[in-house]
């Protein structure tokens, strides 16, 4: 009886150690964040499939460029807002005036809420949370 608890301990502690080495939540590169964003767009905008290739690779490069940007000793944030901006622009090239009307409001939107959560920041004059 002693024997069989045992090796049931022993079961269970391979268990977690082949739990603990589960490789699914490893960072995934850029371009999935880029054409999860793409895909959103493609049933927003309804987009065709050729858009939607060309605005992942936009959104690629634009999420590269900003990641370097935020690299140590380079945050500078009206380069990233320009890398941004810049991107919509070649995104909103891409787009059908019906398709424009949509994605100009969505970044509208999208400006709204970042300005609204910059106000609703707490300041308490105590550092850190």
């Amino acid at each position: 009886m002693r024997k069989f608890i045992l090796m049931l301990f022993i079961v269970a502690g391979f268990a977690t150690f082949a739990k603990a080495q589960d490789t699914s939540k490893v960072k995934k590169t850029t371009s999935d964040p880029a054409a999860k964003e793409a895909r959103g767009l493609q049933k927003k905008l309804n987009l065709t499939d050729d858009q939607t290739k060309q605005i992942t690779a936009i959104i690629a490069d634009r999420n590269g460029r900003v990641e370097d940007l935020k690299a140590p000793g380079n945050a500078n944030r009206a380069q990233i807002d320009q890398v941004r901006a810049d991107a919509n622009i070649q995104i909103d090239v891409l787009l059908t005036p019906d398709q424009k009307k949509i994605f100009d409001q969505m970044i509208a939107d999208q400006k709204a809420r970042t300005t609204t959560q910059k106000f609703l920041i707490p300041t308490t004059g105590k550092k850190g949370f």
